[in-house]
């Protein structure tokens, strides 16, 4: 895997990092209150945190598929969606429209390819799916796959899913 590490914003790398200890500890208020501060944080005609944004609904959203989340992360997830909903209008229009196409679970051929075979357990294929998203934009490959793996771990700790 091509899993370089692009130029970081420290702001947005310190950001992720409380997003994702809230989350972990469940703080539904942190969560809502860095949405609606920060989308559109970033570089980029998609900013970096609404990659990672993304990524994290994306990862929500595979685990909710599954069946697999817990009744208390199922509504830490839907908070987030609602709270992204309500705030994408501060970000890029670009952006705003990918933001939207997420929350309606509308996800590109590549990121398809990624949870099917996360799904049915193709691991030997997603080095090809990782590195084609890798390659999306300068940095926004990145930035999603940050969002989406890093939620995916904290997601599989006990007590977040059934």
């Amino acid at each position: 895997i091509n899993f370089y590490k692009p130029e970081i914003d420290p702001k947005v790398s310190s950001l992720t990092r409380r997003f994702l200890c809230s989350l972990k500890d469940g703080s539904k208020k942190n969560l809502t209150v860095m949405i609606q501060k920060y989308i559109g944080l970033g570089q980029g005609s998609t900013p970096e945190f609404d990659d990672f944004l993304c990524g994290v609904l994306t990862s929500f959203y595979v685990f909710d598929k599954t069946k697999s989340l817990s009744q208390e992360y199922k509504k830490v997830y839907n908070l987030i969606k609602l709270t992204i909903l309500k705030s994408c209008h501060k970000t890029t229009l670009l952006s705003y429209n990918f933001i939207l196409q997420v929350c309606a679970t509308k996800f590109s051929l590549r990121v398809i390819k990624l949870i099917e075979n996360l799904l049915e357990k193709k691991i030997n294929c997603l080095t090809k799916v990782v590195n084609l998203i890798l390659s999306e934009g300068k940095n926004s490959g990145w930035w999603f796959l940050y969002g989406f793996f890093t939620t995916s771990l904290l997601l599989t700790q006990k007590g977040h899913l059934k």
